[in-house]
């Protein structure tokens, strides 16, 4: 049995040292059963269970960040964020996830500026050809003219002005 024992720590030792975890697990486990008191052996099966949980928490960390990435390629930039800021609670530390949160986050103040602006331009174009129209149907030609050229500015690829002041 000693010999035995001896052996098997052996082998346990060479197989961890080789990152062949649950082979190491195996020996080490096996060891126990020829001498149940030893704490060289549970030590090591501890060392080992703390490694393989280590990269069983990167897997799942690598495989979030690859969703969170191809959310973000995606441009669904509030899902990404809600899959990196998952990433971040299983390794809280790593800095790649807070800065594409920070991306995303960007990009979504960017889309909802543009939005803003694209409102504000609809609204200021439909305001002049209002003003127009109702010039217009006054007969007052060349003020309403002016107002079709301002719409036209407002938005120049809109064919309703040019065709009005026609």
């Amino acid at each position: 049995n000693e010999l035995r024992y001896a052996q098997l720590i052996k082998d346990g030792d060479t197989q961890f040292k080789n990152g062949s975890w649950e082979t190491a697990k195996s020996k080490y486990t096996e060891a126990l059963s020829i001498k149940a008191n030893e704490a060289y052996p549970k030590s090591q099966l501890d060392a080992i269970q703390r490694k393989l949980d280590a990269l069983e928490l990167d897997k799942k960390y690598q495989a979030l960040i690859a969703q969170a990435d191809t959310e973000f390629n995606e441009e669904n930039f509030a899902s990404c964020i809600n899959t990196y800021n998952e990433a971040l609670k299983l390794k809280g530390g790593e800095l790649y996830p807070k800065k594409q949160i920070d991306l995303a986050k960007a990009a979504l103040d960017a889309i909802a500026n543009d939005k803003s602006k694209q409102e504000e331009i609809e609204k200021r174009y439909k305001a002049l050809i209002a003003t127009a129209d109702d010039l217009f149907s006054k007969k007052q030609y060349q003020e309403a003219i002016d107002k079709y050229e301002s719409a036209s500015s407002v938005k120049p690829d809109e064919s309703y002005p040019p065709s009005q002041i026609d």
